[in-house]
């Protein structure tokens, strides 16, 4: 009897070590997978940002190579179009040759060289916007895109734009 209630005795105390051990350890173990898991995550978060961030970074820079390629091309197609009188003997002579031409003559030549580039943009006309203005050299319109009230001579010769493209010494300026 005696081992028997030492037994319970010692039973009664060693149960209870031993169930608090084992919610300490339950506790421990849950807290530390906790913090590993969380760890795991927070690594594989800041991998995969950093991946996608990369790869964003990249796809743009390419989208903006892309446009930069294609703005550049349209610039130098736009720029071969407006030089084209430049290559043909017919405008080259009209153009050295405008400044003695008679009213009438001045006027087939512009609707000539005009037409002309009408053809080469090949356009259709969208209100309070001008595509091109061609300008003899003292500042007369010689042919527009769209309808244009265009200003005085002088005022051409005058504006920044004129005077910026004078100082290119022949080169096209786009405004």
């Amino acid at each position: 009897m005696l081992n028997l209630k030492r037994e319970r005795w010692l039973s009664g105390r060693i149960r209870p070590f031993f169930s608090r051990l084992r919610t300490r350890l339950l506790l421990s173990y849950f807290v530390i997978i906790l913090l590993c898991i969380a760890l795991v995550g927070a690594v594989s978060f800041y991998i995969s940002y950093q991946t996608m961030a990369e790869r964003v970074e990249s796809a743009s820079l390419q989208i903006i190579r892309q446009i930069e390629n294609n703005m550049d091309n349209d610039f130098h197609s736009k720029r071969n179009i407006l030089l084209a009188p430049y290559y043909t003997q017919e405008y080259i002579d009209g153009i050295n040759a405008y400044r003695e031409m008679s009213e009438e003559n001045k006027f087939l030549f512009r609707q000539e060289l005009g037409n002309l580039f009408l053809k080469s943009f090949n356009i259709t006309p969208i209100r309070d916007f001008i595509r091109f203005q061609i300008y003899y050299s003292g500042g007369e319109l010689m042919g527009a895109s769209d309808d244009f009230k265009p200003e005085s001579a002088a005022q051409v010769r005058n504006s920044e734009w004129y005077l910026r493209t004078v100082m290119k010494d022949g080169e096209v300026f786009f405004s």
